[in-house]
């Protein structure tokens, strides 16, 4: 399986929106902290049509006020309500930004007490970059966080792949590239990691690479099958269905078409993939 080998790839049709695409670590498992009532009337408050961002920030602050954190899940709460903010485009760019604006120093002024707390840099890394769009100094403050975490846990492939996003979002492809390769000699089985340097591969116009990346995830399926994985065949057909998601956002249906001709040989019965490549092949 893979890209056929005679198609050069040009990258004349990818515009700057492409360099968002890798995925980043997102935090959509933490519980509530039940004791602190303010915490869950905020995240209630978001659903409120009148003044979602104004209800929120009253429980914020009456929260602070009662010194009700015991430990870090408290601000991971409200820095999970401000990434959830950041989306919310019905919201005015100036009310979002004032949410952020007294959230994000709250985190900041806890990493000055606890600076090594990975996971609140983690999160504040996460909430400045969704919301580069309402500011665009906030990607330079998410990636001093990312680079601050990649420092305190140095083997956490997630983080290389986040800080190679952040390196996408300003252009710099060829460092996300080498965070990826350095992540790959971390842990070479995993197979998120090498479809996210395919990705990057596509925005670099290196079609060698991805193919290259194409047969490691098919060597990477075959040796789980092996050990009797039973996500090994759902994890390959993810990563090729990102790859080729990428190439048809960079204007590269023919590449796409080669790749869901593999996604459905693979899985006959996911109509989703045999829906999109009748599409290609325009029937």
């Amino acid at each position: 399986p893979g890209v056929d080998k005679d198609i050069s790839l040009s990258l004349s049709g990818a515009g700057v929106a492409l360099l968002v695409m890798l995925p980043i670590i997102y935090f959509a498992n933490i519980k509530p902290l039940q004791q602190a009532r303010g915490i869950i009337g905020a995240l209630v408050a978001t659903t409120n049509t009148v003044d979602p961002v104004g209800l929120t920030l009253k429980n914020f602050q009456k929260t602070l006020s009662r010194h009700a954190f015991g430990d870090t899940e408290g601000l991971e709460q409200f820095a999970q309500t401000a990434r959830m903010l950041t989306d919310q485009n019905s919201i005015d760019q100036e009310t979002r930004l004032k949410y952020l604006n007294v959230v994000l120093p709250e985190l900041e002024n806890y990493l000055i007490r606890f600076p090594n707390d990975i996971r609140v840099h983690l999160f504040l890394a996460d909430v400045y970059q969704s919301a580069v769009s309402l500011d665009r100094s906030f990607l330079s403050k998410a990636r001093d966080h990312f680079k601050t975490a990649l420092e305190l846990s140095p083997t956490k492939q997630q983080i290389y792949s986040a800080l190679a996003n952040n390196y996408l979002i300003s252009g710099e492809v060829e460092k996300a590239m080498e965070l990826l390769d350095q992540a790959i000699v971390i842990e070479s089985s995993n197979s998120s990691v090498h479809a996210n340097k395919s990705i990057v591969a596509i925005l670099m116009g290196r079609n060698d690479l991805v193919q290259l990346e194409i047969i490691e995830l098919d060597r990477i399926r075959k040796e789980s099958e092996k050990k009797k994985d039973p996500n090994a065949l759902g994890v390959y057909l993810d990563s090729l269905d990102r790859i080729a998601q990428m190439y048809l956002r960079a204007q590269q249906p023919e590449n796409a078409k080669i790749i869901y001709k593999e996604l459905v040989r693979m899985a006959p019965t996911k109509t989703e993939f045999v829906k999109i490549l009748k599409d290609l092949e325009g029937n």
